[in-house]
């Protein structure tokens, strides 16, 4: 099995890069509810109930970038839905993304001395994630749907 350098994945918000992400993890769950009864024996069961998810992101501020802390703020602070994008860019396409509308939970700037500035932040999805496959060669702005 050949490995994907993590470089590749990008977060992607509203069509544009996140500026400066260092890292972002993809939480995917589903709540099981207890479904045991007495004909169960000793045996617990259980059903598939709701599923969500969510990405928690790290970035460095960058003023340059078309996506950054100003952007996920005015997100925030307008109550906006956006189309979020979790793609293997590498030029080639085919590569793994994950797409779904989601909302901003929030985030976290730090600016200490020396240092460069960074962010945190979460967007919680509204919805369903769908599964894809990256199809455009002219990577990294712009996804087949968006």
């Amino acid at each position: 099995m050949k490995k994907i350098n993590g470089r590749l994945m990008r977060v992607v918000v509203g069509g544009k890069v996140l500026a400066g992400c260092k890292s972002f993890t993809l939480d995917v769950a589903v709540d099981n509810p207890d479904s045991s009864t007495k004909d169960d024996d000793a045996w617990g069961s259980t059903i598939y109930g709701s599923k969500k998810w969510s990405v928690s992101y790290d970035a460095l501020y960058d003023s340059t970038g078309l996506v950054s802390v100003e952007e996920i703020y005015d997100i925030l602070a307008a109550d906006t839905e956006v189309l979020l994008e979790l793609a293997m860019i590498d030029g080639i396409g085919g590569g793994l993304v994950f797409h779904g509308t989601a909302c901003s939970g929030g985030f976290s700037m730090t600016a200490e001395n020396n240092q460069p500035i960074s962010f945190t932040g979460t967007f919680t999805g509204v919805g369903e994630l769908q599964k894809g496959t990256v199809s455009c060669r002219n990577l990294p702005l712009r996804l087949p749907w968006s």
